[in-house]
């Protein structure tokens, strides 16, 4: 049974001709009082991690928002509507609800700057590219790209490559250079080969 059979099984339920008028009332079987943690439960309970939602007529996890998220139950968690199992989990905080809804995370993920790619299949910022394989870099808090080095490089949504924090970037004629940590042109040389010993 997934998150969305229960809502589903009501709705069509609803959509059912109705018997005849002196027929009882079809008995609702949840919520059942759970007998090891003593909450309130329906057919998808796990124990001190679920409790019965009347609102939504499901079980739900801690963080749950009525309507607006939904319980995994391989990853025992409240969930957005772009959930990955095994790599996302919703992020409930302030910054991150758009229009109410909770954004998905990944393990890299910034309150309020980046949200789960499900594409690329990694956290992305607000320049991210999934034509150019950018990933949301968590010690800069910024999007960056193959050549990203922390604290010198950031990225260039205009020319999607990497420009020095530094100096003068010109879209098509430079980009950065991580063994030179600054914005070289396109073909330059080094005073030692790459990867050689100082």
């Amino acid at each position: 049974m997934t998150r969305w059979t229960g809502p589903l099984l009501l709705l069509l339920a609803a959509c059912r001709p109705a018997g005849p008028p002196d027929a009882p009332a079809a008995a609702v079987p949840f919520p059942k009082r759970c007998s090891s943690c003593a909450l309130e439960s329906g057919p998808d309970h796990v124990c001190s991690i679920t409790r019965w939602c009347a609102s939504c007529a499901r079980d739900a996890a801690s963080g749950h928002r009525c309507e607006r998220t939904g319980y995994c139950p391989k990853c025992r968690a409240e969930t957005g509507r772009g959930h990955v199992c095994g790599k996302t989990t919703a992020c409930l905080s302030p910054a991150c609800a758009k229009g109410g809804w909770p954004v998905d995370r990944g393990p890299n993920h910034a309150c309020g700057k980046s949200t789960y790619c499900r594409d690329c299949k990694v956290d992305a910022g607000v320049d991210h590219s999934c034509r150019a394989s950018t990933w949301f870099c968590p010690r800069c808090e910024v999007e960056a790209s193959e050549a990203h080095l922390c604290d010198f490089s950031r990225y260039c949504a205009s020319c999607s490559s990497e420009r020095a924090v530094r100096g003068r970037h010109v879209c098509g004629r430079t980009r950065f250079c991580p063994p030179c940590a600054s914005d070289q042109t396109f073909v330059h040389a080094h005073s030692d080969p790459p990867g050689a010993a100082n």
